[in-house]
């Protein structure tokens, strides 16, 4: 999306601009253009730095102004480094009372790494997402890992799941806004991972839609129920998806209709080249969720959380920056239980040993 992605680039751009630069023209290999982390001060994070605005231009969708609130510093704490955080709010072109503005924020790491992560709103989202969130279940937060954060309210101001009266008209009538605005992102609907090579953008999105680089500014920007996902392929982007199969909020069944209507498109070998769709039986949103307290016999078992962890930024940094091809499935821990989690068409097939050991399963379509 491309306007979803403009401001942060602006942003982004007034820091690490000038080094990207260097680094791209350097004629390095890929993995090794970019330049060590970018560290941001508190004399960084000031209005005479980021300025008070952004050019319209820079959006790449239809607005009529982007203004920016005062930056501000937060210092170090436990759960996150010190970082600079922005918020802003973009203006539509339609003037009627029922268009709203697209409001958005920026958070960048003292130590940025040149990565940026976008996050989603949650549920109907109309607030801007928490940008110091986690990176997913024992991994810390994208801010402790280097990455800027950004997200918007997608054009409309409301809490959970009551979409304000006009919300889904504001979005064809405001700025440029690109599919439902009633749909949540990031882990909101499982975590979906996305990533360009060379500026080491890599972002939990909407569906399996391509992403613009965060750096780079170019894109490969794909409808969401487009099987065809070419443009995004030859662009060099990795996709990840991990869903439940006992997920109420956001269909699995939709979204394996889907991928495999991208199978179907494309053929299995070039989509395995890019992507990978994991699927982890009985977990619901965000791969939650416990075992039944009752076996197969009828007897009455403990109550134990299905393993679920696994290193899904790790995963998908390897993937884009080093080339490191994931395989076709994902052992996924709950303390000393594993399991395997296998990427679609395969499932996890037990063939003997210890229910709760990954290495009692083998991930089969038959």
């Amino acid at each position: 999306m491309k306007m979803a992605t403009g401001f942060a680039l602006a942003i982004l751009a007034a820091f690490g601009a000038q080094a990207y630069s260097q680094a791209k023209s350097s004629g390095a290999p890929k993995t090794a253009s970019i330049p060590t982390n970018k560290i941001i001060t508190e004399a960084d994070c000031t209005a005479a730095r980021l300025g008070t605005g952004i050019p319209i231009a820079s959006i790449g969708e239809p607005v009529s102004a982007v203004t920016l609130s005062a930056p501000q510093w937060h210092a170090e704490t436990n759960a996150n480094p010190a970082y600079c955080s922005i918020e802003g709010s973009m203006a539509p072109v339609d003037k009627s009372a029922s268009a709203n503005p697209i409001r958005f924020g920026v958070a960048l790491p003292a130590s940025w790494s040149y990565r940026a992560a976008q996050l989603g709103g949650g549920g109907m989202n109309g607030s801007i997402p928490n940008l110091t969130g986690g990176a997913g279940r024992s991994a810390g937060t994208f801010l402790q890992h280097g990455f800027a954060t950004y997200g918007s309210d997608s054009g409309h101001q409301s809490g959970g799941f009551g979409p304000p009266p006009g919300a889904r008209q504001n979005a064809a009538a405001g700025p440029g806004q690109q599919g439902p605005p009633a749909t949540g992102r990031g882990d909101d609907t499982g975590a979906r991972q996305q990533g360009f090579p060379g500026a080491r953008g890599q972002m939990p999105g909407r569906g399996p839609a391509g992403q613009p680089d965060p750096v780079a500014n170019d894109w490969a920007t794909n409808d969401e129920a487009n099987p065809d996902l070419g443009a995004f392929y030859k662009r060099g982007g990795k996709l990840i998806v991990a869903i439940g199969t006992d997920d109420t909020l956001a269909s699995p069944g939709a979204q394996l209709d889907y991928y495999q209507s991208v199978i179907d498109k494309m053929g299995q070998a070039k989509v395995d080249a890019f992507a990978r769709f994991f699927v982890l039986p009985q977990t619901g949103h965000g791969l939650s969720g416990r075992k039944h307290t009752v076996d197969g016999d009828g007897k009455t078992i403990p109550a134990q959380q299905i393993p679920s962890t696994y290193d899904r930024v790790g995963l998908l940094t390897d993937w884009v920056e080093n080339n490191k091809v994931p395989g076709k499935s994902v052992a996924v821990t709950a303390g000393e239980r594993s399991l395997p989690m296998c990427s679609y068409p395969a499932y996890p097939k037990y063939v003997g040993g210890p229910q709760g050991a990954a290495t009692s399963y083998v991930c089969t379509a038959k």
